[in-house]
């Protein structure tokens, strides 16, 4: 047979077990349009290069520290299909949400709710990938020292706060 250890080291399955890519970490800017992420994994053969088609959910979570615990994590997508073919991989992506502040650490886990053919009986996960959403800067206060209406010569001096530079 052509087994392999599972993800989290629970048992043996077979080759839709193996998740041989998972990208698209990266930092944003608050509502910015983030890069996908993306899982790609084997579907289900036997082993002897029998196909066999086998029901599996993959579900998308995050995490604000890094694990891949799934108590307490944030279940943010859930999609079912059916793995078809020996040495066929398939991809699964996400997009992750930029619509709030904060470090977010994005998973997946793979199950198989049939747990038919392959052997497929635990949960296989990815590692986490760090979607970090930068809050946006505030609008400064420009706070004038004097009356803003007048005539040359004179001048008003303008105060923005702690802001270091400026664009006018």
């Amino acid at each position: 047979m052509n087994e392999k250890a599972d993800a989290v080291g629970l048992g043996t399955i077979y080759n839709i077990s193996t998740v041989n890519t998972f990208t698209g970490a990266a930092s944003y800017c608050m509502n910015a349009s983030p890069t996908n992420l993306s899982v790609i994994y084997n579907t289900c053969q036997t082993g002897a290069g029998t196909v066999i088609s086998t029901t599996f959910t993959m579900t998308w979570y995050y995490n604000t520290a890094n694990s891949t615990d799934t108590v307490g994590a944030t279940t943010v997508s859930r999609t079912t299909g059916v793995s078809t073919g020996t040495g066929t991989t398939l991809t699964k992506t996400l997009t992750p949400s930029t619509a709030t502040a904060g470090t977010f650490y994005y998973f997946a886990v793979l199950t198989s709710p049939s747990h038919t053919g392959c052997g497929f009986t635990t949960p296989l996960f990815t590692s986490t990938k760090l979607v970090t959403v930068n809050a946006l800067p505030t609008t400064p206060i420009i706070t004038p020292s004097g009356a803003t209406t007048f005539t040359f010569p004179s001048t008003v001096s303008l105060d923005a706060g702690s802001y270091t530079s400026y664009l006018w």
